[in-house]
């Protein structure tokens, strides 16, 4: 699947088929481990772009958008849901 922007970048997402028996993500994974990644995707609207995530089966790390009051992270609003292979991607606004 490719993601292309108006203008700048763009990004390919990857399934890869072979080889196949990999091992997935470990459950207990936490974001200091070697190989923990995670990619962030901005969008104007959070919220609908969690629920479109979740209707096509992706899991939620949480079960909703969370908000930041402080906007202490860079963001104020955010969702991060499971890729295929258990990895942690983030939606998040530009705020």
């Amino acid at each position: 699947t490719a993601l292309r922007a108006a203008r700048g970048l763009g990004v390919e997402l990857l399934e890869y088929l072979a080889p196949q028996g990999g091992r997935p993500m470990p459950v207990d994974t936490q974001p200091s481990d070697l190989w923990y990644w995670q990619v962030n995707f901005l969008s104007e609207d959070v919220a609908a772009g969690a629920a479109r995530l979740t209707q096509q089966g992706y899991a939620g790390v949480s079960s909703a958008t969370v908000t930041l009051p402080l906007k202490e992270l860079g963001f104020q609003t955010g969702f991060i849901a499971r890729d295929p292979d258990g990895h942690a991607n983030a939606l998040r606004n530009s705020n």
